[in-house]
């Protein structure tokens, strides 16, 4: 729950940066909750045949691609500018992740 709440609160902010958007807490935690599940459920589904890290790249680009154009659709902003939220949100959620299984492991 931590991860959604820190994924949200850099959405938040990378959109009033980047392009100035004003968008509500929970907006932001229902398309970090979303794509936290959908890369979950997407490395799950793919790790067996394809290996934990492959599984991980493809299904971090995908979800990248699917939150850039959610955010362009919503927000109304621009294609370059929503792909670049979405990436560095990916990765900021991707480096969460990890950070969090080291230190509980």
């Amino acid at each position: 729950m931590l991860m959604i709440l820190i994924d949200a609160a850099v959405l938040v902010a990378m959109l009033k940066t980047i392009s100035d958007e004003d968008i509500s807490f929970g907006l932001a935690c229902g398309l970090a909750l979303g794509a936290a599940v959908a890369v979950g459920v997407g490395v799950y589904g793919l790790a067996q045949p394809m290996g934990p890290l492959m599984a991980l790249i493809v299904v971090a680009n995908a979800v990248g691609i699917i939150l850039g154009v959610l955010i362009s659709a919503l927000f109304g902003t621009a294609l370059k500018q929503s792909f670049m939220v979405a990436g560095v949100f990916v990765l900021v959620h991707i480096g969460l992740s990890i950070g969090i299984s080291l230190l509980i492991h």
